[in-house]
C-alpha cells in the first residue's frame, strides 16, 4: 500500500512493503522530483525520530530531468504496531509535509477474510445455480 501526496514541485511517499524473507516488512520515505538538491527527510517512529543505525538509505540521488530524489527505509517485524511518520522540510515546500502511515498498514491481514468470503459466496451461487438447473429438468 501507498500512501502519495504530490506537490507541484516535489513528490513525496510513503510506503509499507511485505518482506517474505524475513516475515517481516520495510517502510520507505521517498521525497523526489526536488529541486535545489537541499533537503531534510527524516523518518519517525511514533513521534520520535528513528536512529540512524536503524535506516538505510540517505543518499541525495539524481535524475534524469535534473531534479533530486533521496529515500530512508527501515526493516520492521511483522508484530510491529507503531504509528511511522515520512517528515520532509524543503525550498519548494511553503513548511513542513508529513505523511503519516499508522495502523491501517496492517490492512494485509484482512485480505485473506475478504478472499474466504468471495469464496464462499461464489460456492453459494453456484450451489444456487445448480439447484435451479436440477428444477428444470425436472417432469
Amino acid at each position: 500500500m501507498s500512501l502519495i501526496i504530490q506537490n507541484k514541485q516535489t513528490n513525496k511517499y510513503i510506503n509499507h512493503k511485505a518482506n517474505s524473507d524475513s516475515g517481516g516488512s520495510r517502510v520507505s520515505c521517498l521525497a523526489t522530483g526536488f529541486y535545489p538538491r537541499h533537503i531534510n527527510l527524516t523518518l519517525f517512529r511514533d513521534g520520535q525520530p528513528v536512529s540512524d543505525h536503524e535506516i538505510t538509505g540517505g543518499d541525495l540521488l539524481p535524475n534524469a530531468d535534473g531534479t533530486y530524489q533521496m529515500r530512508k527505509s527501515l526493516e520492521i517485524s511483522a508484530a510491529d504496531k507503531h504509528k511511522y511518520t515520512c517528515s520532509v522540510t524543503h525550498l519548494s515546500l511553503d513548511n513542513k509535509q508529513d505523511i503519516t502511515l499508522g495502523n491501517e498498514h496492517h490492512i494485509g491481514a484482512a485480505v485473506p477474510f475478504v478472499c474466504v468470503i468471495c469464496v464462499v459466496l461464489a460456492i453459494a451461487i453456484w450451489m444456487r445455480r445448480q439447484g435451479r438447473q436440477k428444477t428444470r429438468g425436472m417432469p
